[in-house]
């Protein structure tokens, strides 16, 4: 087994795919097309990894934004077996920004308010 190596780039891509036809979906309503943001991250041996989401039309440009401004930092340079080092130091970078962080928010505002 060879030692891991150096993660050297983080491409995102951020498609929209049009659809053939308007469908309405329950939680969008009409949608005419979709977004897709592919993340593809290089070692320095070459070694290639691709991840994708696929998001309601309008929510992808937000998505790809965050792969390539807080996690691009925090991958690039860095050693590419340690996965849930990096996963955890993404996941802190972004917590406000997902799950838990506009109730975390609220209770903040609150807190100043009632002070």
């Amino acid at each position: 087994m060879t030692a891991p190596s150096a993660i050297a780039r983080l491409t995102v891509e951020h498609l929209r795919v049009p659809l053939p036809q308007a469908m309405e979906a329950s939680a969008a309503g009409v949608m005419t097309a979709f977004d897709m943001v592919i993340a593809r991250i290089t070692d320095a041996d070459g070694a290639e990894g691709v991840g994708y989401t696929v998001l309601h039309q309008g929510q992808g440009a937000s998505v790809a934004a965050i792969i390539d401004q807080p996690f691009r930092a925090i991958l690039e340079g860095e050693d590419s077996a340690r996965i849930e080092q990096l996963w955890r130091r993404m996941n802190k970078a972004t917590h406000s920004a997902g799950r838990g962080g506009p109730d975390k928010t609220f209770v903040v505002l609150k807190e100043e308010k009632v002070e």
